[in-house]
């Protein structure tokens, strides 16, 4: 949605996962909301201290940036 930079294959995410981990924090800051990565298991998404689900974050991301939020566009939203 444009708040980063790069995009990051499978390989990039297992084998430099403390870089792209931070890039992924930082890109979801600035759409104000901050993302708790988790390799083993599911991202954690929060705004104003409260827990919000994967999909919520995109919602509010797609909104920031002025586009459209279509789930199929976005893999493993839950």
């Amino acid at each position: 949605m444009g708040f980063m930079n790069k995009s990051y294959t499978n390989a990039n995410t297992i084998f430099g996962w403390v870089d792209v981990s931070k890039a992924v924090d930082a890109g979801w800051s600035k759409a104000g909301i901050e993302c708790v990565t988790n390799f083993h298991g599911k991202d954690q998404y929060f705004v104003d201290g409260q827990e919000i689900s994967r999909n919520q974050a995109y919602k509010i991301a797609a909104e920031k940036a002025g586009k459209t939020f279509n789930p199929n566009d976005y893999a493993l939203l839950s």
